[in-house]
């Protein structure tokens, strides 16, 4: 089993100081100091030209290349960690605390939180009636601990439970938590060591001294000696040498089958009905076949037998692979299923046998964009794979990932006329780009600061001796001060933007094969700087979106957050109200309407929302790109399983999505065309068949989408969206409304030409007089009230106020007439103006309605 020590004591030669471990070798122990600090900062003149907008000018050719001597952890000395107890007479401190454990057990049998002591003087020191407690100094809470610490060795107090004192072993009477300080003291009541656990301190990490920080980045190291680690190491020391210690030490008790290699994101092996799932290979080490039904796989402790292998004989030395799909139905023959999924930011892998006892274990963090993490033949523990290797030997492993750099002048928005310079600070040699694409071994070297004084984008990677490359680090510099939206900032390679080879962007209007109809997706880094102060940051997926508005110069965008870049979904209240917090998707829409109102959609969809109907949320923000500026954009949900899920209350796996001909754009079509062939083929005049259908139908919310349809004259009605929630009945969302606004003549053009699956549901329906009552009885409120000419009015002032600053800019950039927008929302009203009146008489000619009826309906 993957446990701490059996003895509680241990007299490891280690060093006095055994945080100076976290820095290779190779390092200078003064390299601290900035590079090059001398030298004439190089500048940056990262200003886009016309012609190509994603490239920003290169740094000046005088820099030579060379490495960089900064030191990623200083030393901290004995003398140094004795006064700040305010005692000189103890070499005693608090070295490593685990305060939430469920892969490192005690000597008691379970897995067990912990508070390693270390001596780091040349002699023993006694223990005896030394107090730990969590309880604000008062350091009678527990019995006194007791036993030896050997010079420059270490013991184990393990948490929970009664106190416990024996041969040694000691049990604290209490638990650990986050935020609480543990403190250790002397006997006579002398403070000796203190340490705050940090409230950010997952499952499964310590928080050590001199704890190695593997793929963080330069500003993880705690100034206090302390950091954060995945890379524990219970009764030894928190540097490279102790970890080696350690996993030797914890592998001696590994089990017959291991987990081999694991890949968390996974884009290219073993396609599965166009799906790729996260994948683990697991490895037979024993001298004798094994049976894998005696093994069970899951990433929780507290459920080990969460999935059980199918019967099947694994050979020694033979490996077999799993899909973490999440769906253990999908098992077949061929390929084995587990009954759920992995991610690449924190988990964990247990592999248990069928009496308990754990034949492997392995806690995930860090996997480097497309590698893997797993083991090698005639090594201890665990290495990261720039390359995974499935069903092949794993070779070529480094233990660490390198830190990413981080700059010293702090990324964000800047006023024009401002001067930064900028230094890089992190470990081993580190290459940069100034274009937006990201950086590899034969970008420029980085050697001394950069200053700069108009919009720029750095990205930089550092390469580090024995350790994978570093996650790519980007810095945005916006001289763009007095916005007055949200500001979002995308980092892109510029030819998979705009090239004829591989850009989304890239293509001519009439281009039936143009790059811009494609669904592609590239890698891109996203931030975000709110109105408030509040920021955003992540690695992701931009792909386009729309139908017709691709074509035109002004995209719009989906950003994809997917552990396969980093983060699995975003979290942060992108639209300011609370209302959706957590994002798979989330759209940056300029849509077709922006050489003219810019919010025709915003209008429509808004004032629908008002009458109660789902519609997207939205919010203006301005977009960069590569330190460009592409004008005013729009914060969008995507119209999928997990908006309607938030919107319901519901499971995404319950929702249904179909589009205007009935096809499923999630889960089944199945449950839609049983209602559409229902209503569509029984005569819904009769009371009991149209009793039927509203069983299966909302029909307000039909008759709403109806409405709003008639009253805008939307003519593009590609966007008919219907949804189910789980057991609940059929409703109808609204979106994508840029075509509204426009046309007077043919409000019913929805039912007269179109004749789409919610057409025809509606024109079956409205054979029954109470659909058609409650048909017209809605389109009159829809009419009268919530897109009355005065409420149309008033919330085009609002939206107008909300852009009114950015329009000079934007029709700058997309060079559209001053003059037009404010003529076009001039427009929006004119419409409404004599909207009620046209849709009165049309009405009443599509229905035949008399001149009581009319009365009846609109007054």
């Amino acid at each position: 089993t993957p446990a701490l020590p059996s003895a509680a004591l241990s007299g490891q030669d280690e060093s006095s100081a055994p945080y100076s471990e976290t820095a290779p070798d190779s390092e200078s122990s003064d390299a601290a100091e900035s590079p090059a600090q001398s030298e004439e900062a190089p500048s940056v003149d990262p200003e886009p030209s016309s012609a190509d907008p994603g490239v920003i000018s290169d740094i000046s050719e005088e820099i030579e290349e060379s490495l960089v001597p900064v030191e990623v952890s200083g030393e901290i000395s004995e003398e140094e960690t004795s006064r700040e107890t305010g005692t000189d007479a103890f070499t005693v401190r608090i070295n490593e605390i685990m305060a939430s454990s469920s892969l490192y057990f005690s000597p008691f049998g379970k897995a067990s939180d912990w508070v390693e002591l270390c001596n780091y003087g040349d002699s023993p020191v006694d223990i005896t009636g030394f107090y730990l407690t969590d309880n604000d100094g008062k350091i009678k809470k527990d019995p006194p601990l007791c036993g030896v610490i050997e010079a420059h060795g270490y013991m184990l107090i393990y948490a929970g439970g009664e106190a416990f004192r024996e041969d040694g072993v000691n049990r604290m009477g209490f638990t650990l938590s986050k935020g609480e300080t543990v403190s250790l003291f002397s006997p006579d009541g002398v403070l000796v060591s203190s340490v705050l656990i940090p409230e950010k301190l997952k499952k499964d990490t310590s928080y050590a001294y001199g704890g190695i920080v593997s793929g963080g980045s330069a500003d993880e190291f705690s100034a206090d000696g302390y950091n954060i680690t995945a890379f524990c190491t219970p009764g030894h020391g928190n540097g490279a040498e102790g970890y080696e210690d350690y996993i030797k030490e914890k592998d001696s008790s590994l089990g017959a089958l291991v987990i081999y290699e694991l890949m968390t994101v996974n884009g290219e092996f073993y396609a599965q009905n166009g799906e790729y799932y996260d994948w683990v290979e697991l490895k037979n080490v024993s001298g004798s076949a094994i049976d894998l039904s005696d093994y069970y796989l899951s990433d929780e402790a507290d459920e080990p037998f969460e999935w059980r292998f199918p019967q099947r004989m694994l050979a020694p030395g033979k490996t077999v692979l799993v899909f973490c799909s999440g769906k253990s139905s999908l098992t077949t023959s061929k390929f084995m299923h587990a009954s759920f999924k992995l991610g690449s930011d924190a988990e964990r892998l247990i592999v248990t046998r069928a009496d308990g006892t754990v034949s492997d274990s392995a806690y995930i963090s860090d996997i480097t964009y497309k590698g893997s993490y797993g083991r090698m033949d005639g090594e201890s523990g665990f290495f990261y794979f720039a390359v995974p290797s499935p069903e092949r030997s794993n070779s070529g492993g480094k233990r660490f990932v390198a830190n990413s750099p981080v700059p010293d002048t702090v990324p964000g928005i800047y006023a024009a006329g401002e001067k930064l310079t900028v230094t890089l600070v992190g470990e081993g040699m580190i290459r940069y780009t100034l274009d937006g694409s990201e950086p590899n071994e034969k970008s420029a070297v980085y050697t001394s600061p950069f200053t700069v004084e108009s919009s720029a984008v750095i990205r930089a990677v550092a390469y580090a001796e024995n350790k994978l490359p570093s996650r790519i680090m980007t810095a945005e510099y916006l001289f763009c001060a007095g916005h007055d939206l949200p500001v979002v900032s995308i980092a892109a390679d510029p030819d998979d933007l705009f090239s004829e080879e591989r850009g989304i962007c890239y293509g001519e209007y009439g281009d039936k094969l143009a790059n811009f109809r494609q669904n592609w997706e590239r890698k891109i880094h996203f931030s975000l700087y709110d109105t408030d102060g509040g920021t955003a940051f992540a690695d992701c997926g931009i792909k386009l979106t729309g139908e017709g508005s691709r074509k035109l110069p002004k995209k719009s965008f989906q950003l994809k957050f997917r552990t396969l870049y980093g983060m699995s979904e975003l979290d942060y209240d992108i639209f300011g109200d609370g209302s959706y917090t957590e994002f798979k998707t989330i759209k940056l829409r300029a849509g077709e309407d922006y050489p003219l109102a810019v919010f025709r959609d915003e209008l429509t969809t808004s004032l629908a929302a008002d009458a109660g109907m789902l519609t997207q949320k939205y919010r203006f923000c301005v977009l960069y790109i590569n330190g460009e500026y592409y004008g005013i954009y729009c914060f969008r949900n995507k119209i999928d399983e997990y908006f309607i899920a938030d919107s319901e209350d519901c499971d995404p796996d319950d929702v249904i999505i179909v589009d205007y001909n009935g096809s499923a754009q999630y889960g089944s079509k199945k449950p839609f065309r049983n209602m559409y062939s229902f209503v569509t083929g029984k005569d819904m005049s009769k009371a009991e068949n149209y009793a039927e259908a509203c069983e299966m139908i909302d029909t307000v919310s039909l008759a709403d989408w109806i409405s709003v349809q008639v009253y805008t004259g939307n003519r593009d009605l590609g966007n008919d969206r219907a949804y189910r929630a789980g057991d609940g009945k059929w409703k109808w969302l609204l979106y994508d409304t840029d075509w509204g606004f426009h046309e007077h003549s043919n409000a019913y053009y929805l039912l007269n030409t179109y004749k789409k699956s919610t057409a025809n549901i509606a024109l079956a329906l409205l054979k029954n007089s109470d659909f058609r009552d409650l048909f017209l009885k809605r389109l009159a409120v829809i009419t009268d009230v919530f897109f009355s000419y005065e409420s149309v009015c008033e919330r085009c002032d609002e939206l107008s106020a909300i852009i009114a600053s950015e329009i000079p800019a934007n029709s700058a950039r997309w060079r559209i007439a001053a003059k037009t927008w404010k003529k076009s929302v001039d427009e929006l009203k004119t419409f409404a103006a004599v909207r009620r009146d046209e849709i009165i008489k049309q009405t009443a000619k599509r229905f035949g309605l008399s001149e009581t009826e009319i009365k009846k309906y609109f007054g």
